[in-house]
């Protein structure tokens, strides 16, 4: 028996940096503070409940690209990209030849081919946005814990 126990997902801890509630976004599958838009990606099971694992207050800025998931579609595996309207414009310069792009209303974000989400970043990068690739930190984060 594990000396953990497994929360459901409705559990709405308080953001670290402004002390309101984070509300857990099950189609995007993070939490989201409403107050300052601060992201939690993670949470570990403890004794005491859950605790959410929030990307240091610095790497989260609220005008930015969000890589937040990847979904399965009868066209193949697709990363979601949160991001701000202003974004709208850069997000349809992308190459539809290389990248497969397209507003997803189900989902509220942007869909690309996971296999062109590098050229994806570096393109919105030098458009000027910053781009937090929440998949490649949930990666990196698991591979520390192993």
């Amino acid at each position: 028996m594990s000396d953990t126990t497994r929360y459901s997902l409705d559990f709405h801890p308080n953001c670290p940096t402004c002390d309101e509630p984070s509300a857990h976004r099950a189609d995007l599958g993070v939490w989201v503070c409403p107050y300052c838009g601060r992201l939690a990606i993670e949470y570990t099971d403890t004794p005491d409940g859950p605790m959410l694992e929030y990307l240091p207050s610095g790497d989260d800025p609220i005008e930015c690209i969000k890589v937040l998931g990847e979904i399965a579609t009868h066209n193949g595996l697709k990363a979601m990209l949160g991001s701000p309207f202003e974004s709208k414009e850069d997000l349809l310069d992308l190459s539809m030849a290389s990248t497969r792009r397209r507003w997803n209303p189900d989902r509220s974000a942007w869909t690309v081919d996971t296999n062109a989400i590098q050229e994806v970043k570096e393109q919105l990068r030098d458009a000027g946005w910053p781009v937090i690739d929440l998949v490649q930190l949930r990666r990196e984060r698991r591979q520390e814990n192993v």
